[in-house]
C-alpha cells in the first residue's frame, strides 16, 4: 500500500514528457508566394524605364509600388511624370493633385533619394506658378544634393520658366541664389545673362492690355522723356527719338509725338536725307524703319540682345550698320539683320568714310571695317576715354570723333590726333562735311568748329544734351534730357 502511494507521488511530480515534433505543413497545389524588391529599387528601375521610353513597363512598375504604398510620394510624381510623357494631361493632372495633396496635407511621408523627381515636381510647380510648392522640392535637392549637377540646371530651368511667364522678379531672384551657390558654373553664366534680361524686363514694364486707357504729357509739351537724337533733312523735317520708345517729329511748324512700335529706348538715327528709309536703333537690339509714313518695327527687340548705341546708313539706303554692347556689329544684309561680335569693348558710334567703316567706343577703342571679307582691326586712337560719336570730314579720308572728358580726336586715315574742347563729357557730333561742325554734352556744354578751332557757345540750359543735327541751312537742333530742344537760328540757341 504504501509502495502504490509512493508511486503515485513520485509520478505527479516527474515532467511532462515532450510533445511530438510537427511536421511540415501540408503543400498547397497551385499557390506562388512572390516578394517585392524595396521601394528604392523599384523607383530607380521606373525612372530607367522612363528614361528609355518604355512607359508601359514603368507604369506597371509604379502602380504595384502605389497599391502597397499608395502615399508614397516619389512613386506619385514618377507616375505623373509618366503620364505627362504619354499626354494623358486629364491624368497627369490628377497624379500631380494627388502630389500636392501628400506635400501640403501630409508632409513628406517618404524620404527623397531620386534626383530627377526632385527636379521634375520642381518644375512641374515652377510651370504652374506654385512658387512655394516648386521651392519645395528645389530646397530638398539643394539640401541632398548639394554639388550635383541636377541642383544647378534645375534652378536654372525653374528662372527661365519664371522668366517665360513673366514672373521676371522671380526669375532674377533664383539666378541670384544660383550665383552665390554655384560660382563659376555653367549653368551660373546662363542664368547672369538672364537675371539681366529680366532686370531689363522689370525697368521696361509690361505692355498694357489692349484698349486700356492711355496718359498723356500735360506738361511739359510735347513730352517730358529724355531725348537721346535728332535727325533733319535739308526741307527742314525734323526726327527725335528717346527713352521709353519716344518719337517726336516735325512736319510743319508743328513738333508732336507719334505713335512708337516699341518701349524699348531709342538711342541713334541713321539715314540719307529723307524719311523713307530712316532708321532709328536702341535697347535690346531694337530697331525701327520708317517707310515714309510711320515707323514699324525692322528688328524685334528682345531683352538678351545687347543695346545698340550707334548707327550709319549710306545715303542710297544700301548698307545700314549698327553698333552696340560686347562689340556687337549688326549690318543688313538682304534684307535681314545680321549679328556678329567684332571687339570686348562696347562700340558707341559708327560711320562710313569712302569704301570703309570705323566704329569707336569703350576706352578709346577705334576700329576701321569693310572691305570683301568684312574684317575689322583695331586703330591707335591716342585716347583712352570713352568715345560716343564719329562723322566724317569733308575730305572723304578721315573722321572726327568726340567722347569723355572734353575729348575730341581726328583721324586722318592713318594716325590720330587728341585734343581737348568744351567743358564736359561729349556726347554727340554732327558735321556739314565742310569746315562746320558742333558737338554737345553734359550740363549743357555746346562747341562749336569754325575750321581752325573749338569755341563755346551758350546753350541756355544746364541740362545734359545727348544729339546735335542739322539739314536746313542756317539751322542745327539738340536734345536731351526731360525732352529738352533746342534750336540754334542765326547765332543764337533757344
Amino acid at each position: 500500500m504504501r509502495l502504490t502511494t509512493l508511486a503515485i507521488l513520485l509520478a505527479a511530480c516527474a515532467p511532462p514528457s515532450p510533445a511530438p515534433k510537427a511536421g511540415p505543413p501540408a503543400k498547397r497545389a497551385n499557390v506562388s508566394v512572390s516578394e517585392e524588391p524595396p521601394a528604392e529599387e523599384m523607383i530607380r528601375a521606373a525612372y530607367a524605364e522612363l528614361e528609355r521610353r518604355d512607359h508601359p513597363a514603368a507604369r506597371m512598375r509604379l502602380n504595384r509600388l502605389l497599391l502597397g504604398q499608395p502615399e508614397h510620394l516619389e512613386a506619385r510624381v514618377l507616375l505623373a511624370m509618366v503620364q505627362d510623357a504619354t499626354g494623358e494631361r486629364a491624368d497627369a493632372a490628377e497624379t500631380w493633385s494627388r502630389v500636392e495633396r501628400i506635400v501640403v496635407f501630409q508632409g513628406k511621408t517618404t524620404p527623397f533619394e531620386l534626383q530627377a523627381t526632385l527636379a521634375a515636381a520642381a518644375l512641374r510647380y515652377a510651370r504652374d506658378g506654385k512658387g512655394e510648392r516648386s521651392r519645395l522640392f528645389l530646397d530638398e535637392l539643394w539640401r541632398r544634393f548639394p554639388t550635383g549637377e541636377w541642383s544647378a540646371r534645375t534652378q536654372l530651368a525653374i528662372a527661365e520658366a519664371d522668366f517665360a511667364a513673366g514672373r521676371w522678379a522671380r526669375a532674377a531672384q533664383g539666378c541670384e541664389e544660383l550665383g552665390r551657390i554655384r560660382t563659376g558654373h555653367a549653368s551660373t553664366q546662363r542664368c547672369a545673362a538672364l537675371a539681366r534680361a529680366a532686370r531689363r524686363m522689370l525697368e521696361v514694364g509690361l505692355e498694357p492690355p489692349a484698349g486700356a486707357p492711355a496718359w498723356s504729357w500735360e506738361h511739359p509739351q510735347p513730352q517730358g522723356n529724355t531725348l537721346r537724337d535728332v535727325w533733319v533733312s535739308t526741307r527742314g523735317e525734323l526726327v527725335a527719338v528717346g527713352d521709353g520708345g519716344t518719337i517726336l517729329e516735325r512736319r510743319g511748324k508743328e513738333l508732336r509725338a507719334v505713335p512708337s512700335p516699341t518701349r524699348w529706348a531709342l538711342h541713334r538715327l541713321a539715314g540719307g536725307d529723307r524719311l523713307e528709309g530712316l532708321y532709328a536703333v536702341g535697347a535690346a537690339g531694337v530697331i525701327l524703319r520708317h517707310d515714309g509714313k510711320q515707323w514699324t518695327l525692322s528688328r524685334k527687340p528682345s531683352p538678351e540682345h545687347p543695346d545698340l548705341w550707334g548707327a550709319w546708313a549710306s545715303e542710297d539706303g544700301k548698307q545700314v550698320v549698327a553698333v552696340g554692347d560686347g562689340g556687337a556689329v549688326v549690318e543688313l544684309r538682304n534684307g535681314a539683320w545680321v549679328e556678329r561680335r567684332v571687339s570686348g569693348l562696347a562700340l558707341k558710334t559708327v560711320v562710313g568714310v569712302g569704301d570703309a567703316l570705323y566704329a569707336a567706343g569703350e576706352g578709346g577703342a577705334l576700329l576701321r571695317g569693310g572691305g570683301a571679307e568684312g574684317a575689322w582691326q583695331s586703330l591707335a586712337s591716342d585716347c583712352y576715354e570713352d568715345l560716343w560719336s564719329a562723322t566724317a570730314l569733308g575730305d572723304g579720308k578721315g573722321l572726327l570723333v568726340v567722347g569723355n572728358r572734353r575729348t575730341v580726336v581726328r583721324f586722318d586715315g592713318q594716325k590720330a590726333q587728341e585734343t581737348i574742347a568744351g567743358r564736359n563729357n561729349l556726347r554727340d557730333l554732327w558735321s556739314s562735311g565742310t569746315k562746320l561742325a558742333w558737338a554737345v554734352g553734359l550740363g549743357g556744354d555746346v562747341i562749336a568748329w569754325n575750321g581752325k578751332s573749338w569755341k563755346s557757345e551758350a546753350a541756355g540750359t544746364l541740362v545734359d544734351l545727348f544729339g546735335v543735327g542739322a539739314g536746313k541751312p542756317g539751322e542745327v537742333w539738340a536734345v536731351g534730357a526731360g525732352g529738352t530742344v533746342l534750336a540754334r537760328r542765326g547765332t543764337r540757341w533757344t
